[in-house]
């Protein structure tokens, strides 16, 4: 993230681009992967399947013909701090 930032803020102003889609929009009934989309819980954060929901975003932003990804399973590990003395 640090790559993401200058040291100075860059203040010059911007025209918003307005979305071309509704973002309000919601999926239709019949839509692609509705049936499954239902069966979801969706009360609250970390109620649906992580796996089955990646899966039908990722068909739905790909297509249907696109190859889900393998997972990826990464660790950072850093070194502890040394002891004050």
């Amino acid at each position: 993230m640090f790559t993401c930032f200058q040291k100075t803020p860059q203040l010059t102003p911007y025209t918003v681009v307005p979305p071309k889609a509704d973002v309000g929009a919601k999926n239709p009934e019949k839509g692609p992967f509705s049936k499954e989309s239902a069966a979801m819980d969706w009360r609250g954060y970390d109620r649906t399947p992580e796996d089955e929901l990646n899966r039908i975003l990722w068909h739905l932003a790909r297509g249907l013909d696109a190859p889900y990804p393998a997972p990826i399973h990464r660790a950072l590990f850093t070194a502890a701090p040394a002891a004050s003395k």
